[in-house]
């Protein structure tokens, strides 16, 4: 029989592939196909318990084969009303019920209720052996649909890697365009600071020139007094000496 194959990659979206049975329940395969709930590890937690009936099934010890135990086993689960809240702890049950004749004998003969698919709470459910099918087609194609999950899962993981290359694309674009503007704010900044630099200087050389015409203004003006003081002055002295000499 082929391995189980316990690495592979767990996605939730994918329908639950089947898993490996012996040769005489080839369509237990299907146990878990429908179980959105469960984990590959799970499924391989029932693949194995379902593998190992191969060998009690038919022993001294059990008289019956794997199909006949997977009945007696549905069938005293819906006697007793067993529910499970995962596949391991049915798996491990099932291992249990394998090894116990007595009451393999005891539910061999009861027939299954299917319960309604809104009151179904046990997680898995092994239904009968379907004779048209074997389980090589049976492991075939849980070995195709969980690759067509591992594949879905790359290809996830793939779209996830490119959303975030954009989005650091992105982030680096939005970075320098901000660092581009901040930039600018500067460039303007300096050269606002710079004219108005620019005219002050030019309005203290305007200033210094129109003090500097003041100052000759003013020094001619002195100058112009003194001469017209002095000229004035003259002409009463010359005049009083006039007058004195008469």
């Amino acid at each position: 029989a082929p391995p189980l194959d316990a690495a592979v990659a767990y996605d939730a979206t994918q329908p639950r592939a089947p898993v490996l049975v012996p040769e005489d329940a080839p369509a237990m395969a299907a146990a878990v196909a429908a179980t959105a709930a469960a984990t590959p590890q799970e499924v391989d937690a029932v693949a194995l318990a379902v593998h190992e009936l191969s060998a009690l099934a038919g022993s001294e010890g059990v008289p019956y084969s794997a199909s006949q135990i997977v009945h007696a086993f549905n069938a005293w689960k819906a006697a007793v009303g067993r529910k499970y809240s995962n596949l391991d702890g049915e798996a491990l049950e099932l291992r249990a019920f394998a090894g116990n004749p007595s009451l393999i004998a005891k539910y061999l003969h009861h027939v299954v209720e299917v319960p309604l698919e809104a009151e179904r709470t046990t997680v898995l459910t092994i239904p009968a052996p379907n004779p048209s099918e074997d389980w090589r087609t049976a492991y075939h194609k849980a070995s195709d649909v969980r690759a067509a999950a591992v594949d879905a899962g790359r290809r996830a993981a793939a779209g996830r890697a490119a959303a975030d290359d954009k989005l650091r694309l992105r982030q680096q674009q939005i970075g320098g365009e901000k660092v581009e503007a901040l930039e600018q704010v500067h460039a303007r900044h300096r050269d606002e600071l710079k004219q108005a630099t620019d005219a002050v200087a030019l309005e203290r050389v305007k200033l210094a020139e129109a003090m500097a015409r003041l100052a000759a203004d003013e020094e001619q003006g002195r100058v112009l007094a003194d001469f017209r003081r002095e000229s004035a002055s003259g002409q009463v002295v010359n005049k009083a000496a006039i007058a004195l000499a008469t």
